[in-house]
């Protein structure tokens, strides 16, 4: 089969203009937020099924955009698809499975740096797309090394230019810890996310902080999920903000483990520590100017 023809125009946008009819599936918030921003800049008939946090993600911006009722139905009769490439579920991976059977060509986004093989692969059957998109340049050259035979194209991040255009000259004076799920434990005996919780709260000291710190659920946690580590720790609060651009505005220093948010957070000029205990596994992101609690001194 002859795939579609795919140009990319670099203007203050990068263009699709390939096909008229795009399947868009995405699980996870990450990669949801980089292909519906990316989006708002084209212009396409989009085919949408999102699950998880992607869905609601996905009626606020395109509230006249119904979302389809099934994966099949999204990527039946469509040329294109793009997925995101999440953990919370094998939905994204599933549709690059679908989008192979019905010989759609398919469209990856990678919206993290970490685990690029592993997002490919569900009980031990590997599927590559036939492109990957990335954001950065970490994750242009990562990408490359992992995925040689791929197709990698870097697109705008529309997602981070858009918050950061939300916090200039916006400065506060707060601590905000950025949450994400580790599933799992190191040493402790009790979950890894709170784990880091607890080590953040025994260096309070070396971080310089002597005001409560703000603590913000990942999108895929439960919104209560820190309430009864709060109420134990008057050290934490619970973030009241539904936006993330909120969150940071409010913040001077910006704590948490490997998350996104916190490249965001340092595009946008704010100190950012990752907290990874020195007995749990090196925060993997590649940016520079993230220090690590880690390496720090009291």
């Amino acid at each position: 089969m002859e795939w579609p023809q795919i140009w990319f125009i670099t203007q203050n946008s990068l263009m699709l203009s390939c096909t008229d009819k795009v399947a868009v599936v995405c699980n996870d918030a990450g990669g949801a937020n980089i292909v519906i921003s990316w989006l708002k800049n084209n212009n396409f008939i989009m085919r949408p099924f999102m699950n998880g946090p992607a869905r609601r993600l996905w009626e606020v911006a395109y509230p006249n955009e119904p979302i389809l009722s099934s994966l099949e139905q999204a990527i039946d009769g469509a040329d294109t698809l793009i997925a995101g490439t999440g953990w919370a579920s094998d939905l994204e991976f599933e549709a690059l499975q679908y989008a192979k059977l019905k010989n759609v060509y398919s469209i990856s986004v990678l919206d993290h740096w970490v685990n690029y093989e592993d997002r490919f692969v569900r009980r031990s059957i590997t599927i590559h797309p036939n492109a990957i998109w990335v954001a950065d340049k970490y994750a242009y050259a990562l990408a490359h090394e992992v995925f040689p035979a791929v197709t990698i194209t870097r697109i705008e991040n529309a997602y981070i230019q858009s918050l950061i255009s939300k916090l200039d000259n916006l400065i506060g004076d707060g601590v905000l810890y950025i949450a994400e799920p580790i599933r799992g434990e190191w040493n402790s005996g009790k979950d890894a996310e709170y784990e880091v919780l607890d080590y953040i709260k025994s260096n309070l000291k070396t971080l310089k902080i002597d005001k409560q710190i703000v603590i913000r659920p990942h999108p895929s946690e439960s919104p209560i999920k820190y309430l009864e580590y709060v109420k134990k720790n008057i050290e934490f609060t619970l973030s009241k903000n539904n936006e993330l651009s909120t969150d940071i505005a409010q913040a001077e220093l910006v704590l948490g483990i490997e998350s996104m948010a916190l490249v965001v957070a340092l595009e946008a000029g704010r100190r950012v520590v990752s907290c990874l205990p020195s007995w749990a596994p090196s925060c993997r992101l590649p940016h520079k100017g993230i220090a690590h609690l880690k390496d720090m001194s009291e």
